[in-house]
């Protein structure tokens, strides 16, 4: 049979090794595809979840009291100049330490500041539970995302 004569079927079956199967090759690539789509599925909902890194995707990030203010791109590429957050309802201080899923951390420290090298950090100096004062660092790009454009505590 002529080359030009033969149909699909028999085109595929012409390239099979006797009890092979030609399909095998093809099914190992698909789910090596699928799994790696899937794993990047995941990982993208993780990070979009933990809401991490805004200060990677937001410039001119400064402070006004407890507000946080930050010019942060959109999904689209534009930027949302004057994106906000207030760091008091989600920042607290425990014994002279800032931490996050706590709140009202202004009430108790003073010489509030953020810096953005190497990542965008909260520092205060807090009052401990003794009395004493104690300067405190907290890195916000642990709990802080750019959602399109807003800034949003990692939920």
């Amino acid at each position: 049979m002529n080359i030009n004569e033969m149909s699909g079927q028999e085109w595929m079956d012409a390239d099979e090794e006797p009890g092979g199967d030609s399909n095998k090759p093809f099914v190992a690539w698909a789910k090596a595809i699928l799994i790696a789509a899937l794993l990047l599925a995941v990982m993208a909902g993780q990070a979009m979840a933990q809401g991490r890194n805004f200060s990677y995707t937001c410039m001119n990030i400064r402070l006004n009291g407890t507000i946080l203010t930050a010019d942060c791109r959109t999904k689209g590429g534009t930027y949302n100049y004057g994106a906000t957050i207030n760091l008091d309802v989600i920042i607290g201080n425990r014994n002279g330490n800032l931490e996050f899923e706590n709140n009202s951390f202004s009430k108790t420290c003073t010489d509030i500041s953020v810096t953005t090298m190497p990542h965008a950090a909260l520092w205060a100096t807090c009052r401990t539970y003794q009395g004493g004062l104690h300067r405190s660092i907290l890195n916000l790009d642990n709990f802080i995302g750019n959602y399109d454009g807003w800034m949003r505590y990692g939920y």
